[in-house]
């Protein structure tokens, strides 16, 4: 309610919109969202809201239940960004959860003031200055009453942690004085997070590369690290997977397999598969992909696999007859299973399936990237063809 109301001393009310999702998990709820409808409605502004189905009690699915309705409001108004109330108070508490968790620097590093559309503007303000400013503005509020549900792990922190913290920092300065303090070590932990986060996008961005099929990860490069910042870039490649961040055990256990020769295992949403020295994270729609090719055109002069942007053109040489395809396990070239020349090669596995291939009857004549007379690449966009073509250039200049 206090940033509602410095919200309307700040931009016109047509540029605001209040919402308010009722979880249903306690009998009073819908008289929250009464509250705040009336109260938009006196300040003139529009008003969204939604009512959960009362199922859900674990804190993470009742977060992802509000951020869902947040950005299904912000997109359907057009809205630049969402505004949270998150405090001080707030952000000493997710230190405290994710340090009991044993999260990384980044978790400790707490709640971002921004991060994308969503912005925090009240984050270095305690809930006693806010509670203070609530009483001198005349800001009527609500109390939630499941903030006292010591069901809930941030509640039990607020129950059992912070008066212990209070009581001993009253010795010494205060308990304000000592969030004021937090605030500054919170803001050192964000500096140093960024920091970390721009050199981690940097060995990401030569450690990476990610297509439609897979991403793709150069091992040995990887093993070369620090532990630390190798644990950041395997942190980096899932998030890029778009799947849910892995807790620290987990990512550890990720890197030790990295350290081993095991050529597959399953993770939470995504799979590994190690080959030839690059390691690919493949999401379950993208291991079904991978085995669904992709379109293959041949001209009279030219082979064009649109997807992975190759576009191989011959200014001369018989193809006369030959037909293109992809790789099939059992062919062979010149009498020699193609499957020991890929080896030769280190193509990796998942990658041999993608490998365009001429044959004439049952014979095989070429297989990318090998030398054909009069043959020149003139584009390839697609990762692993890059790989191969930056190894032996066998095509072109």
């Amino acid at each position: 309610m206090v940033l509602l109301h410095l919200a309307i001393g700040a931009l016109p009310p047509e540029q605001w919109v209040v919402a308010h999702y009722d979880h249903a998990v306690r009998p009073q709820s819908s008289q929250d969202a009464l509250f705040v409808r009336k109260s938009a409605a006196a300040f003139g502004l529009d008003f969204e809201t939604e009512r959960g189905p009362g199922t859900a009690r674990d804190e993470a699915s009742l977060r992802d239940q509000r951020l869902r309705f947040l950005e299904a409001c912000r997109a359907r108004h057009g809205c630049e960004s969402i505004l949270t109330a998150h405090n001080l108070d707030d952000q000493w508490e997710t230190f405290l959860m994710r340090l009991i968790r044993g999260t990384g620097l980044e978790g400790l590093a707490g709640i971002a003031p921004t991060r994308g559309a969503w912005v925090r503007p009240l984050l270095d303000i305690s809930r006693e200055r806010l509670a203070a400013f609530a009483e001198e503005q005349g800001v009527r509020f609500r109390l939630d009453e499941s903030n006292f549900d010591t069901a809930y792990f941030r509640n039990r922190i607020r129950a059992d942690l912070l008066p212990h913290f209070q009581k001993i920092a009253s010795q010494y300065g205060g308990y304000e004085k000592f969030l004021e303090r937090f605030a500054e070590l919170r803001q050192e932990l964000d500096q140093n997070e960024n920091a970390n986060a721009a050199h981690t996008r940097s060995l990401g961005a030569h450690l990476l590369t990610q297509c439609r099929f897979w991403l793709r990860l150069d091992r040995a490069r990887l093993l070369d690290l620090p532990t630390f910042w190798a644990l950041r870039v395997l942190r980096l490649a899932i998030q890029n997977l778009g799947v849910p961040s892995l807790d620290r055990d987990t990512t550890h256990r990720l890197l030790t397999l990295l350290h081993s020769k095991t050529s597959q295992a399953c993770f939470p949403g995504f799979r590994v598969i190690q080959s030839c020295g690059w390691v690919y994270f493949q999401t379950r729609e993208q291991s079904k992909l991978s085995f669904t090719r992709p379109a293959l055109r041949q001209g009279p002069d030219s082979i064009e696999v649109p997807d992975l942007g190759l576009r191989i053109r011959a200014h001369r040489g018989d193809w006369e007859g030959a037909q293109a395809r992809f790789f099939e396990p059992g062919d062979r070239l010149g009498g020699r299973k193609l499957s020991d020349y890929f080896l030769e090669k280190r193509v990796p596995l998942p990658e041999r399936r993608l490998l365009p291939v001429l044959v004439r009857d049952t014979e095989v004549l070429w297989v990318f990237p090998q030398p054909w007379p009069g043959l020149e690449i003139e584009a390839c966009e697609f990762p692993f063809a890059a790989s191969l073509i930056s190894l032996e250039n066998p095509l072109g200049p």
